[in-house]
């Protein structure tokens, strides 16, 4: 037999109806052929809503010598029409208790008059719920046997099955288990590091957040104030311990000293695009497993003659090393490196440059907790200058791809990535893999020489004198000998004449020159010089940590020549493309005679004047440190609020201009000494990139790029061939298609509207659930029953009318700024007005379904109806299946004692609805005359009453819609609201 690419070809149909024999016959139906086991299978199944006569569920299964009759098909991943899409979450909890979203290709179809199960690797999946066209909600059940499989999707009836294997594997994952041989401990004040060992941190599973938890005697948990950092492996992890000031044991008894129970509280890592979240787990451990320490108790510091950091204290010993930060007042750098700590004491190793002398005070945080502020006890403290500005550096994290160690001019900046190493003899930073020097060569940041510059000025009768010099420590790969010969020049060709060389107590190598500056060489237009002062040795120029080292500055006035001249002045300093830069502007407040703005750049060789600036993130004290919102729609009209670090100096007699990704932000103002704000125009184009601030005047230009990324969101657009509806009453869930409802910007909050005849916007009570994806939500219809029309009679009920969205994106978790709202409108004329429900009486079968039987039922989705007892809020079926008569509810409880039940329709809709006592036939045109005539006076009454309580309750804001059997009630007075199905 000659095997065609399309199995389906096989395969024909005969219809005794012309207008079937074409593509027609396939309009709501689902088709699928697929090989297996030597069989070309076909299956076929079809929705109510296709016209043609022929078999709705059709399986065939044939290998042209032998046909098989099989009611159910199995169907792995072999069809585009039939099959699970996306499964979300992919992994839970062993225990159960995840809330699964299954999507399914054509599942309208398939669960029209059926049954659906879903088991979840070989589990049953309890409470499976229809969502939308093609979504399955369902729980995890305990993990039985196997703990990953893929999910199963069965459809079933008496007339037979379809099970669809899905191609993504779920992980049930195993709760996590403590050690039991551990002993933790920490501080009375919490915060501090706490290392956890156990196992299943991250395999199968890897944990996405936990939090560190003690039990108090009291019966109260105690949980620490910050989440453990991420697993480093599937055995360990570091948390932080709980607080427990303020808390006693047994009335008055201090916790301190005291044996507690510990544990976890464990949330498991959620997949990009999950919308659901992983309920927490309780990680415990039975035994008295944790210590809580007394409190330490620091008292003062000195400065030993090494230059260390002796901090004095008591109880220290129960603190790590990493928990400790010593930061130098009016600072935020790291002031030193803890690399000891004792029960009395803490020793600290400096990292930046200080002058010991003003060393007056520096804060200590010990965990996140505790802070101290310490004076200097130090009986003479040793001047040590050290410059090396850790903040100049960025943060020790893995690099990019985009890392080019050729453009790192300094030691620290270049092994601080672990691709890049150091050439000492040659003061080049080469790639690891591609370096070729030979010499000495760094590869680690501690092994970099650390250079430090001091410049003492001398002001004479005649002249003004300046002492360079140059401190080299940290000389540790033998560098002092490249330095024998060295030369200092300054503003070449200057060249120092008398330098001095020497080793100082500490063993770090001092170099020094003095230059001067006659007096008669300031004046009105010369009222400082600055310098571009640098060590060459091997012809190599020798690269300072700090770039602003190598330029000094003489000063007319005596009082300048101190850190006065740095007030109400922003400095900044860094090398690029082989060039020392050096930026420099002052206020009019600054009181010393100095040029305004300096921008002077130097290699050594040419000095360049440039009058245009471009800096991205490489000054402390000029940046963007902070914009919000980070995102906003592509129309533009966000207001941004934009911070520069000395903004107040910088815009000073100049003009600020602000580009959002290439794009002008309109109405720029100064709000405060450092913030920006501005409106977004209509994006050009370009819908991501950073942030431009330029400060121009007609002498020079300044533009500062930011390191954060701005989003332009484009509005999202809804499907041109939508139809949608919704009953009168509204909230009933409304299906919406189109795009942009994800990428690049998430849709925030959304809600529905239509437009009425007389141009009122009616919009929905409810928002929009959260979107599927990018081209798919659910939204809530609006309440349109009783709604005043312009035109003639002022019913809406079987009317056309526009729609639309109201949208606003996402927010970033620290935004200052409300995002604006958009309005989407979608196809005219395409929001259908359905009648609202009519319920009559229910019934229960021998199966104990319920049937409940009304008018209009078809315009509301099986998913909207909630059918509980009076009584109870225990659900007592599960609506699967609605016709424009009936809804038939599969039981989830006892039913045969029911008498009276409550059913609940989308948002607005509750009805209480009584069970028939009396038959009546299917077609009711099979009723005698006289029964008609009865209903037809009845249903008169009744109008006739309701319309008098519709003038009564007109104002009302809630109804509960009570239905009574029509041939026992029909003579009762009711008390009906206006939204009432009778």
């Amino acid at each position: 037999m000659i095997r065609f690419d399309n199995v389906a070809d096989h395969y024909f149909t005969v219809y005794g109806h012309k207008e079937c024999a074409t593509d027609e016959k396939f309009k709501s139906c689902a088709t699928c052929g697929w090989n297996k086991n030597g069989y070309s299978n076909y299956l076929k199944w079809c929705s109510s809503e296709n016209t043609c006569k022929d078999d709705k569920s059709l399986y065939l299964k044939n290998n042209a010598t032998n046909k098989l009759d099989e009611k159910v098909a199995y169907v792995t991943n072999d069809c585009a029409e039939i099959n699970v899409t996306a499964v979300n979450p992919l992994s839970g909890p062993k225990t159960g208790g995840t809330a699964l979203t299954i999507i399914v290709r054509k599942h309208r179809i398939f669960v029209e008059n059926r049954t659906v199960k879903v088991t979840v690797a070989g589990t049953v999946c309890t409470n499976p719920k229809t969502s939308g066209l093609e979504t399955i909600t369902c729980t995890t059940s305990e993990a039985v046997g196997a703990l990953s499989g893929p999910v199963l999707v069965e459809y079933s009836s008496f007339e037979g099955g379809l099970k669809i294997e899905s191609s993504q594997i779920f992980q049930f994952c195993v709760n996590p288990v403590l050690d039991l041989d551990q002993q933790l401990s920490g501080i009375a004040s919490g915060g501090t590091s706490v290392p956890i060992r156990g196992r299943h941190f991250v395999e199968p599973c890897v944990i996405f957040s936990s939090r560190l938890y003690i039990n108090l005697a009291d019966g109260v948990r105690r949980y620490a104030d910050s989440y453990c950092n991420p697993p480093v492996n599937d055995t360990y992890m570091v948390c932080r311990s709980p607080s427990v000031n303020g808390t006693v044991w047994d009335e008055d008894a201090s916790v301190v000293g005291r044996l507690l129970n510990i544990g976890l509280d464990i949330t498991y890592s959620k997949e990009g695009f999950s919308l659901n979240q992983s309920p927490p787990i309780t990680v415990s451990d039975s035994s008295l497993g944790y210590y809580v320490h007394p409190n330490p108790d620091l008292e003062d510091f000195v400065i030993n003659e090494g230059g260390l950091i002796i901090i004095n204290g008591m109880n220290l010993q129960h603190v790590r090393l990493d928990d400790i930060v010593v930061l130098y007042i009016n600072s935020s750098s790291v002031g030193c490196v803890v690399v000891s700590v004792k029960s009395k004491r803490i020793v600290c190793d400096p990292t930046i440059t200080i002058d010991i002398v003003e060393l007056h005070e520096i804060l200590v945080k010990i965990g996140d907790s505790l802070t101290y502020i310490l004076a200097n006890r130090s009986p003479t403290p040793i001047v040590n200058p050290f410059n090396l500005l850790v903040s100049e550096y960025p943060s020790i994290i893995h690099d990019s791809n985009k890392t080019i160690c050729s453009d790192l001019m300094t030691c620290p900046k270049c092994t601080i990535k672990p691709m890049c190493i150091w050439s000492l003899q040659q003061q080049i930073c080469e790639n690891r893999t591609q370096f070729n020097s030979s010499g000495l060569i760094v590869f680690e940041i501690e092994e970099c020489p650390r250079f430090s510059v001091i410049k003492e000025y001398n002001y004479g009768e005649s002249s003004v004198s300046l002492k360079y010099i140059v401190e080299v420590s940290n000389e540790l790969v033998g560098f002092r000998n490249y330095l024998n010969d060295s030369i200092i020049y300054t503003r070449f060709p200057t060249r120092c004449k008398y330098p001095t060389r020497q080793v100082n107590i500490n063993n770090n190598t001092i170099i020094s020159c003095e230059f001067y500056v006659k007096k008669s060489d300031f004046g009105y237009n010369n009222p400082t010089f600055t310098f571009f002062t640098f060590i060459i040795f091997n012809d190599v120029i020798l690269r300072f940590d700090n770039v602003a080292d190598h330029y000094v500055t003489f000063y007319e006035q005596e009082e300048c020549a101190n850190d006065e001249k740095y007030k109400s002045c922003a400095t900044c300093a860094w090398n690029k493309d082989g060039y020392s830069n050096y930026l420099r502007w002052c206020s009019s407040n600054n009181t010393c005679q100095v040029r305004k703005n300096l921008y002077m750049t130097n290699n050594g060789k040419e000095q360049l004047n440039i009058k245009f600036v471009h800096l991205t993130n490489d000054c402390g004290e000029i940046n963007v440190t902070a914009v919000d919102p980070l995102s906003g729609p592509e129309t533009g009209g966000t207001t941004m609020t934009i911070t520069v670090r000395n903004h107040e100096i910088l815009s000073e007699n100049r003009t600020v201009i602000v580009t959002i990704a290439g794009t002008l932000c309109m109405n720029s103002r100064t709000l405060g000494p450092e913030t920006i704000t501005c409106i977004t125009t209509q994006s050009n184009k370009i819908l991501s990139g950073p942030i431009l601030v330029e400060y121009s005047s007609t002498e020079s230009v300044l533009k500062i790029e930011s390191p954060q990324i701005f989003q332009f969101c484009p509005n999202p657009v809804l499907d041109a061939a939508h139809h949608l509806g919704g009953i009168a009453s509204g909230g009933t869930s409304v299906p919406v298609r189109g795009s942009h409802f994800a990428e690049p910007c998430v849709v925030s909050s959304a809600r529905l509207y239509v437009d009425m005849p007389d141009d009122v916007r009616i919009y929905s009570d409810s928002y929009c659930d959260p979107s599927v994806n990018d081209t798919y939500m659910v939204c809530r219809s609006p309440k349109v029953k009783n709604v005043d029309s312009v035109d003639g009679d002022g019913l809406v009920v079987g009317r056309l009318l526009n729609f639309g969205l109201e949208i606003k994106f996402i927010k970033d978790d620290f935004s200052l700024n409300q995002s604006l709202s958009i309005v989407v409108r979608g196809p005219s004329l395409r929001f259908y007005v359905h009648p609202d429900p009519v319920l009559l009486d229910f019934e229960i079968n021998e199966s104990g379904s319920v049937l409940v039987n009304g008018l209009h039922l078809q315009h509301v989705q099986p998913e909207d109806i909630v059918i509980r007892a009076v009584d109870s809020s225990s659900l007592v079926c599960a609506v699967v299946s609605v016709t424009p008569h009936s809804l038939v509810c599969e039981p989830t409880m006892h039913t045969t004692g029911l008498q009276v039940i409550s059913v609940t329709m989308g948002t607005s809709l509750q009805f209480t609805v009584i069970r028939r006592t009396l038959s009546h036939p299917d077609d009711l045109s099979k009723l005698p005359g006289w029964f008609i005539a009865l209903i037809v006076m009845s249903m008169v009454l009744v109008f006739v009453s309701a319309l008098a309580c519709c003038l009564r309750t007109k104002h009302r804001d809630t109804v509960t819609e009570n239905i009574c059997n029509p041939l026992e009630e029909s003579t009762r007075s009711q008390d009906l609201y206006e939204h009432t199905a009778l």
